[in-house]
């Protein structure tokens, strides 16, 4: 019982089923201080059995009529043929390749997924889209922090509280485009399909909807610990800098995890419609279908490099740059990029 995690084991006369020894009665036995040297037989019971050639709705109702989790499969002379259990009722799932580790970004065009060796999803071109979305939104929390820092100087507020402040007020902007834009709902349901995948569950809607949206290897994790890190080292009450990088690093090595898991819940990621997670779907599907079809397991580094997406989520954030800069430029707006 204990090698094969079976509730009970046949009991036999050659190949001839004699009944079975229940796990319930050898405890029974056991706690009434039956040796264990005792022959089986003396605690056989009858056993619940169906024919080999029973079908599986035949099966389900010898389970329920015996109340036992494991029947005794047997031909018309009696002799052993196997056991089954209500497992062993529901097809097999289908073999597919199954990636040891995935990563991926959320853009405007989907789910991007990526082996290392390979892509799948959305298109590259659509993670210089999610560059470009990035990059307007710290704009556009840049001015509103710059439009508030003179005033507040007016105020005759202390120019380190200003400075906090205006940091406080462009990073609040940024993330909150980001829950408020259909990126974040992508973003949840690209860490739903990634656990889904790893965890080899079937990819349906259901299934993926009740995965988590928190996913550990998130990049919001990184943000996380470098805003801390930068946070501590920008403490000017503080004047040795030593003191503030171990600072900064303990903080950082204690508070990064969390921080970074509550804001992928509350701020980077929200539940994904129904759309999004069947586009996820799709993405997952792709890139099994790439990881299944390729030669390369394992990419080189500058395969997980490229497929990673960050330098193009770099180049859009530059070609948006370059685009204000001009604009900048044409109209003299004085942006101070």
């Amino acid at each position: 019982m204990r090698d094969n995690g079976d509730a009970l084991l046949p009991i036999l006369d050659g190949n001839r089923l004699q009944g079975v020894l229940l796990q319930t009665s050898l405890v029974s036995a056991l706690a009434e201080g039956l040796e264990p040297t005792t022959a089986a037989e003396r605690l056989m019971t009858p056993a619940a059995t169906v024919k080999a050639y029973a079908s599986a709705a035949e099966c389900l109702r010898r389970f329920e009529d015996s109340g036992l989790s494991t029947l005794v499969v047997v031909d018309d002379s009696n002799h052993l043929l196997g056991l089954v259990s209500p497992a062993d009722l529901f097809p097999r799932p289908v073999a597919r390749p199954r990636p040891a580790q995935l990563g991926g970004m959320a853009t405007p065009m989907g789910v991007y997924l990526t082996t290392g060796s390979v892509s799948g999803g959305a298109p590259k071109w659509a993670l210089v889209l999610t560059g470009a979305t990035m990059f307007t939104l710290l704009l556009a929390g840049k001015f509103v922090g710059d439009a508030l820092f003179p005033w507040m100087l007016k105020q005759r507020i202390p120019f380190d509280v200003v400075n906090a402040v205006t940091s406080i007020v462009t990073l609040g902007i940024f993330l909150l485009g980001l829950r408020l834009l259909p990126l974040a709902g992508t973003h949840g349901a690209e860490h739903q399909v990634v656990h889904a995948v790893e965890r080899g569950e079937d990819l349906t809607p259901e299934v993926v909807a009740r995965m988590p949206r928190v996913h550990p290897r998130c990049g919001t994790n990184l943000a996380a610990g470098a805003t801390l890190f930068l946070s501590v080292m920008k403490i000017s009450w503080i004047p040795d800098i030593e003191l503030r990088v171990l600072l900064g690093a303990v903080v950082t090595a204690t508070l990064w995890k969390p921080l970074g898991s509550a804001m992928q819940q509350y701020v980077t990621t929200k539940p994904p419609s129904r759309a999004q997670i069947e586009g996820a779907i799709r993405s997952a599907e792709d890139l099994l279908g790439n990881y299944a079809a390729s030669r390369r397991m394992v990419g080189s580094p500058w395969q997980r490099i490229w497929h990673s997406g960050v330098l193009h989520v770099i180049t859009g954030s530059l070609i948006m740059a370059g685009i204000v800069s001009v604009i900048d430029s044409v109209f003299h707006l004085n942006l101070n990029l």
